[in-house]
């Protein structure tokens, strides 16, 4: 069998296994609690409006939930979990098809595929509504995607790479068009693509990202991810003070009574009262859903971003810069090199429970310390990073595909990892794992070429000692030669 098809057997084959004797199931739990996404009355009785409307997060998943809602009705998330196992069915072959591409062998390329689609962690993720998986499986996509343009160099299968990176965007709020740029203009710079097939590609995908992100300036009158942003930083810095010292500067009235809560808490909790004109968008102006549920995209949790969290923010960010700067070095080392799976709302799904028999010997495998830490998953990012690094800074070729895919892959990784390490304040490892295909297609490209300079190492020293045997054989056998002669001309002269 050829390694793309044994990559998909063992992907459905897994999937029965764990489906059938674990009981993994699509858990949509986070459709009804979690600020991410919109209550399904929104959705089901309004779904444009409200999909226009959202202010922190991007559209995609809420609008395929809508319409999975709106068609399929009872059957709804059924048709969703479709939706997620044929993404990582796809993600697992364009893993496969990307290292065949990067020249790994074709059992090497076949492991590391099965390996990667067929962990817990991944089936975890997969299992889960949430965006996570949804990134990782389009940026595996995108990584195919992109070599495939390297080889064809036409609009088309370039317009189809940019489009994934597009989608990804419109999955997840953090890779917007600042991310899509520096993706694009890397590979301009590369020069092994004809820029203006580059920049025909880019165009339109670029364009809806742009407009997405000025659709909610024009369309809410706030800023996109201010609900967001403002309260994260305030809180990243908020939580490594004394709780002394952060009471005190809320009791004097340097930061706002908005910090004794969490963010989007309901407004009656903390006495603060912003009153707005209605804007005739139900999932705009309700502060609860009909079926009580707190709707985390009504105007008042911007409102309050912008005029408490981004003043305190700003005040902590001035008055605790380093602070500020130890928690986010915390967070790059340490908190975002620990395993995905024990991600704090993660645990809470029966999914986790279903498959907690793998989890002490994960731990144990990847050796994580009580902090959360793993050296192994540490090591792993290390060898896919510096493998990137490497094919990047010493490709002989400037059209070679290592090079090209190195620098999409090492860029998409450093961006996500310092973004998230700047901005939020928990569940790093859920953030990188949005990044852990690429980092294990590095991986994988790496380990490849190690083993194929240390086999060629060993041959070439075997081949000099024999060599040296070899000499030193000849050398003896000149010398016996010699003395035998020697030895008939002194029988000759007796």
């Amino acid at each position: 069998m050829k390694p793309h098809a044994l990559v998909g057997a063992a992907f459905v084959v897994s999937r029965f296994i764990y489906r059938g004797l674990f009981g993994i199931r699509l858990d949509a739990s986070p459709v009804y609690w979690f600020l991410q996404f919109l209550d399904p009355y929104f959705l089901e009785t309004d779904l444009a409006r409200s999909v226009l409307s959202l202010h922190h997060q991007a559209p995609l998943l809420n609008l395929l939930v809508g319409l999975c809602l709106k068609l399929f009705g009872s059957w709804a998330f059924v048709a969703v979990d479709v939706v997620f196992i044929a993404l990582g069915l796809a993600a697992a072959i364009a893993m496969v098809d990307a290292l065949l591409a990067l020249g790994v062998s074709p059992r090497a390329s076949t492991a590391a595929a099965a390996f990667y689609a067929c962990t817990p962690v991944t089936v975890l993720y997969e299992s889960w509504l949430f965006y996570p998986h949804v990134v990782t499986s389009l940026l595996i996509v995108a990584a195919s995607l992109l070599l495939r343009f390297v080889r064809r160099r036409t609009i088309a299968s370039g317009a189809a790479f940019f489009g994934v990176l597009a989608a990804v965007g419109l999955v997840r709020s953090t890779y917007g068009p600042l991310w899509f740029c520096v993706v694009a203009g890397a590979l301009l710079a590369l020069g092994p693509l004809p820029r203006k097939t580059i920049l025909k590609a880019a165009a339109v995908p670029l364009v809806v990202l742009l407009l997405h992100s000025a659709k909610t300036p024009l369309y809410v009158g706030h800023g996109y991810g201010d609900a967001m942003l403002w309260p994260n930083l305030a809180r990243k810095i908020y939580a490594k003070l004394p709780p002394r010292d952060a009471r005190r500067l809320v009791a004097d009235g340097r930061l706002s009574p908005a910090m004794k809560v969490e963010a989007f808490t309901p407004l009656g909790s903390t006495g603060i009262i912003l009153p707005h004109e209605p804007t005739g968008v139900p999932a705009l102006d309700m502060s609860y859903a009909p079926s009580g549920r707190l709707n985390a995209n009504a105007l008042e949790h911007v409102l309050v971003a912008e005029q408490y969290y981004k003043k305190d923010a700003l005040y902590l960010l001035k008055r605790y810069p380093g602070t500020y700067a130890k928690a986010s070095l915390e967070a790059l080392t340490v908190g975002t090199m620990g395993s995905p799976a024990q991600d704090s709302t993660l645990v809470k799904s029966p999914n986790h429970a279903r498959l907690s028999q793998f989890h002490e010997p994960m731990k144990a495998a990847a050796l994580t310390r009580e902090s959360g830490f793993s050296p192994v998953v540490a090591a792993v990012f290390v060898l896919g990073l510096a493998s990137g690094v490497v094919a990047v800074v010493r490709g002989k070729q400037r059209d070679g595909a290592p090079k090209v895919l190195a620098t999409f892959a090492v860029l998409t990784i450093l961006y996500t990892v310092t973004v998230t390490s700047l901005v939020s304040w928990g569940d790093f490892p859920r953030y990188r794992f949005e990044t852990d295909g690429l980092t294990w297609i590095l991986a994988a490209f790496g380990a490849a070429a190690l083993f194929r300079a240390t086999v060629r190492r060993l041959r070439y020293g075997r081949d000099r000692l024999d060599a040296s045997v070899g000499d030193r054989r000849g050398q003896d056998q000149r010398e016996d030669l010699v003395e035998r002669q020697e030895g008939d001309r002194s029988q000759d002269r007796a």
